[in-house]
């Protein structure tokens, strides 16, 4: 089982998620609110666009992988 990452207002993220449109986006950003223990909503770094994230989502929290290097290099082969 994988804990459930630590984050802070401030903390830059990296996640993907779908969009309404069924399109896959990564994108980076600043936490700005922690609604509840699974839900984040963040500015994006580039255009400071508000998004919404589940924590699930989140790929890197201050530039480091929350992913095991197990993980990490699944993934890695099957894409």
């Amino acid at each position: 089982m994988i804990e459930k990452p630590i984050l802070k207002i401030g903390d830059t993220i990296k996640a993907e998620f779908e969009n309404f449109l069924g399109q896959m986006i990564v994108v980076t950003g600043v936490v700005r609110r922690i609604d509840s223990s699974s839900t984040i909503v963040g500015n994006d770094i580039t255009d400071g666009v508000s998004f919404f994230v589940s924590i699930d989502e989140i790929l890197e929290i201050n530039h480091e992988s929350i992913l095991s290097g197990s993980v990490l290099n699944s993934l890695k082969e099957v894409s």
